[in-house]
């Protein structure tokens, strides 16, 4: 394995910026290839994931095209193509008929989302390797090819099941992809019309609403993909052009949120996953490593093969979002729930680090206080995540600086109490320093109480994270604790946090009562302020207030001759009541605030461009 990594090192290893497009997808292909060597199963034909699965979803099939672009074995080939076509549910009378399964072996079980990701591969492989000339005597077998044909009506069939929902872009984005590849291949005008007319749903709610998934480093990532099927195969040109639309607008969204200091996107995620968003390793990567010749790329899984077959490039003024950012910068997005209720997010970038926090209801796997820091080091970033997840966060920030509250409603506290949020200030190889309340801390685990700064450096940038008071509301007559504290450690290598709500003293055990948790924070860059010790006495000096009138709880943070943020929020009915900076209320005029895109709700998505 380490041989491998070390031949993938030397292979990709590209500088800052690779020009040649082609060049780039070349190295991927090799990537591809090497990893494939590594980690192909010649038992089942199928290609282990990263995390060890036999993965039929997503990499076998980007391997046999792998060995199909390169002239690789055509044993390998083939047993690699049937094993993911007999993963297929070929019972006409099953629930699945036309699904896959999402990882090989046995029992075999069908996952509905399978088919959204095999589809366009199968149409691609298909028509490149499967048809005419290429099926008498070429890389594929005819027997296998006749096999790979047969799936597409079983993968249409599926496909056409359900209803879309355009908020779960990806998944509308990919089905509109697969119905319209599908469709074109089988001669199926009616599957062609249904994917354009998805695309265009996703488009108008996108337009009204703002983007159902948004800034995943994962979901995003797969939209991105999806509509570049669209865009690369599209036979009636109209349907191209509004392919075209939709790919602006996401990667205007990608390069906005796009930290070239860390190589991660910044910002808090809708749902991501860990290796994508904190690490900026996975897909993401690839894509940027694609477009933008950066973040330099080491290694690469078959996934990347997308990448190398397909063909799409914003256009150079899109590009420039990327190449020459906009510093510093904050870009601003709303998207409107179908109950009505609004997910917020901001996120203020930087050189040498961002900031992102999200408002609103979230997901499991969301990522709502999110920091990235300029560094080369393999985990750049720092989070927070409510506890239990997904728990709403009410949040304000103005530029480098957010109060975060998580609300939990009325909950009974038994045992030692209940871990709030928890997360990491970054990767404690990167601390430099941390001082509690400006006296160093000998990185041993200590218990820290309401409105005590933490004040560290993480590689060339400062950070404070300050306590809110993590109380349990006595529900009769106000009293509470004020003595609930928030851990600080090192765990598995990162600066860990975890804020802990207990019983608060004099209530019955068992009573329910409406909770909270959350803190303030506050970036800088050793160019703002000449040390440690100098940033932690700025902080220090800004004023934290917090008040609560029966539900209502409200948090004020001031700063000598400087912004005042305001939060409130009433904790019973999880509303907020005031989100201020400077005593504004920030307005929901704006679906997306940017210096590169600009738009209202109902605005066309290419009114919003700002070049």
């Amino acid at each position: 394995m380490r041989q491998v990594a070390m031949w993938l090192m030397a292979a990709l290893a590209c500088g800052h910026a690779v020009s040649d497009v082609a060049e780039r997808q070349e190295r991927m292909l090799q990537g591809a290839l090497a990893y494939g060597r590594e980690h192909w199963d010649a038992e089942s034909g199928l290609v282990r994931d990263w995390l060890g699965h036999l993965n039929v979803a997503q990499c076998s099939l980007e391997y046999a095209v792998a060995l199909l672009k390169s002239g690789g074995s055509g044993e390998r080939i083939d047993k690699t193509l049937r094993a993911v076509v007999f993963s297929q549910d070929g019972n006409p009378g099953s629930s699945t008929y036309g699904g896959f399964q999402w990882y090989g072996g046995e029992p075999r079980r069908f996952h509905p989302d399978a088919v959204y990701f095999l589809t366009p591969w199968l149409v691609y492989i298909a028509q490149e390797w499967c048809s005419g000339v290429k099926a008498h005597g070429g890389p594929v077998k005819r027997e296998t090819a006749e096999l790979v044909r047969d799936t597409l009506p079983l993968s249409l069939h599926a496909l056409r099941k359900g209803d879309p929902d355009p908020a779960e872009t990806h998944k509308a984005l990919l089905r509109a992809a697969g119905l319209i590849m599908a469709g074109q291949a089988l001669g199926q005008d009616e599957a062609v019309t249904q994917g354009g007319a998805e695309l265009e749903a996703w488009l108008d709610f996108t337009a009204e609403h703002g983007v159902g998934e948004y800034n995943s480093a994962t979901n995003s990532v797969y939209s991105i993909l999806a509509v570049q099927w669209i865009w690369q195969t599209a036979r009636d040109e109209q349907l191209k052009s509004r392919a075209g639309l939709a790919l602006e607008y996401l990667y205007r969204d990608l390069f906005l949120h796009y930290h070239g200091g860390s190589g991660c996107l910044a910002g808090p995620s809708s749902l991501s996953y860990d290796r994508d968003h904190l690490y900026g390793a996975g897909i993401s990567r690839y894509l940027l490593y694609h477009q933008l010749g950066q973040p330099e790329l080491e290694a690469v899984d078959p996934f990347a093969m997308v990448d190398v077959v397909q063909r799409y490039r914003p256009a150079e003024r899109v590009l420039k979002i990327a190449r020459e950012p906009q510093l510093p910068r904050t870009v601003r997005t709303r998207t409107v729930r179908r109950a009505g209720r609004n997910v917020r997010t901001c996120t203020y970038i930087t050189a040498p680090y961002s900031l992102g926090t999200q408002s609103g209801e979230g997901t499991e796997l969301q990522v709502p206080i999110f920091i990235t820091y300029q560094t080369d080091n393999q985990r750049p970033t720092g989070f927070i995540r409510p506890a239990p997840n997904p728990t709403p966060l009410d949040a304000v920030q103005h530029e480098s600086r957010a109060l975060c509250c998580f609300t939990y409603g009325e909950r009974e506290l038994v045992g030692r109490g209940l871990i709030g949020w928890q997360g990491s200030l970054g990767p404690a190889e990167g601390l430099g320093e941390l001082l509690i309340a400006g006296r160093p801390w000998d990185r041993q685990p200590v218990a820290v109480g309401a409105h005590t700064p933490l004040c560290g450096q993480f590689f060339d940038a400062y950070v404070a994270a300050i306590p809110l008071e993590t109380e349990a509301q006595k529900v009769k007559d106000g009293v509470a604790s004020r003595e609930q504290p928030v851990r600080l450690s090192v765990e598995g290598g990162e600066v860990w946090l975890k804020g802990i709500i207990r019983q608060a003293k004099g209530l019955a055990r068992g009573s329910r009562q409406p909770l909270r948790s959350g803190l303030a924070l506050w970036l800088a860059s050793s160019d703002e302020f000449p040390s440690l010790a100098a940033f932690a006495q700025a902080v220090g000096a800004a004023e934290l207030v917090e008040q609560r009138e029966g539900n209502i709880h409200t948090v004020q943070w001031s700063f000598p001759g400087g912004d005042t943020l305001e939060l409130s929020h009433d904790l019973k009915e999880l509303k907020v009541l005031r989100r201020r900076v400077n005593g504004k209320e920030l307005g929901d005029e704006y679906l997306y605030l940017s210096p590169s895109m600009m738009l209202r709700p109902g605005q066309a998505l290419q009114e919003g461009f700002v070049d």
